[in-house]
């Protein structure tokens, strides 16, 4: 079965809101992107764990975090709904 799965991202600017933006994706490039989110995850949760406590290392590690979780909202939670 050879399909698309098309994702749009909505960006909000003040009063002004821009909603256009389609991108057509396979599952599998999808899945490969997942499984990249996940690798990153487990590398910034065991840099954290490595650190030692020193504090700029922590709060990267952090912002880090945040980051894939908008990743994972953005693209494994695609595939998630899919399942």
């Amino acid at each position: 079965m050879n399909f698309e799965i098309r994702i749009c991202f909505g960006f909000r600017y003040s009063i002004f809101e821009f909603m256009r933006c389609e991108v057509k994706m396979s599952p599998t490039k999808l899945k490969k992107m997942d499984t990249r989110i996940k690798k990153i995850k487990k590398a910034a949760l065991e840099l954290k764990e490595f650190s030692g406590g020193i504090q700029a290392v922590d709060q990267n590690a952090s912002r880090i975090l945040a980051s894939v979780k908008m990743l994972e909202i953005n693209i494994s939670d695609i595939l998630d709904l899919r399942s």
